[in-house]
């Protein structure tokens, strides 16, 4: 990234990192953790890159130095730098099984609509018998998708959602989502 970019990046009010808009009520969860990985990834980069930087500088060859074979070992600091990405990597796993069970369980009042995949074309059945080839739900309504394939392996995407389920021959895949924001997704 440019420098230049810098103002362009931090201009993003939303700090979304042209994301699609979050349009149900996934979206900002999932959109949070993704940035908190970010983030420690970014700062754990800058970290290593400067030690690298830092010890490269410090320690590299000089004219007349012979090298030692003294090899220095410190418990508490492989200690640290063990247990420490150990918790990061125990906390973002936490939070991400605590988002997929949210996801994983709908709510009683759902709008169920029964979602048949076929190669080229999506056909979807609502509660009053009505087949579009298009999904049109209400918004602040949770929707329960009853997915069945006739033919290949198909994938129900929707970004703006966060939610993304393959559709398998010869199973019912179900997946909730409440949509928060009125458009086209």
């Amino acid at each position: 990234m440019l420098p230049i970019d810098l103002p362009i990046l931090l201009a993003d009010n939303h700090a979304t990192f042209w994301f699609p808009p979050a349009a149900s009520t996934f979206a900002a969860e999932v959109d949070w953790l993704y940035m908190a990985i970010l983030y420690i990834s970014i700062f754990f980069f800058v970290v290593v890159v400067a030690a690298m930087v830092l010890f490269a500088i410090k320690y590299r060859r000089r004219p007349g130095y012979q090298g030692d074979s003294r090899a220095l070992h410190n418990n508490a600091l492989e200690i640290t730098w063990t247990v420490i990405p150990s918790l990061i990597v125990c906390w973002i796993f936490a939070e991400g099984v605590n988002g997929y069970m949210d996801m994983m369980t709908p709510p009683v009042d759902t709008i169920d609509i029964n979602v048949t995949a076929r190669q080229w074309d999506w056909s979807f059945r609502y509660p009053n018998g009505a087949i579009s080839d298009q999904l049109h739900i209400p918004n602040n309504r949770a929707i329960l998708l009853h997915m069945r394939s006739e033919d290949v392996l198909h994938a129900f995407y929707v970004p703006a959602f966060r939610a993304k389920s393959d559709v398998v021959p010869g199973r019912v895949t179900k997946m909730w989502f409440q949509p928060i924001l009125e458009g086209k997704f």
